[in-house]
């Protein structure tokens, strides 16, 4: 959470497509890390993802998946693509 807190200007300006690691998931909900993550970057546009890998790319908002990693990603809505 420091260095996204200190990439402030960064994220708002260039938008970079972040992949963070998070505690492992436990299947219970969303994770205390990952909504700490969504809760900062939300509000600035992002969209939180949930994604795993089985021999194909699955992906979806965050905690429709039960993700067998502790990582998820957030792409800025102005790069999104439906």
């Amino acid at each position: 959470m420091e260095v996204l807190c200190g990439a402030i200007d960064i994220l708002r300006e260039d938008k970079p497509f972040l992949v963070l690691e998070a505690e492992m998931p436990n299947h219970s909900g969303l994770r205390p890390r990952v909504s700490e993550f969504a809760e900062l970057l939300g509000p600035m546009g992002y969209q939180g993802l949930s994604f795993d890998y089985d021999g194909g790319l699955k992906l979806g908002p965050l905690g429709s998946l039960i993700e067998g990693h502790a990582n998820v990603a957030f792409i800025h809505n102005s790069k999104a693509h439906s």
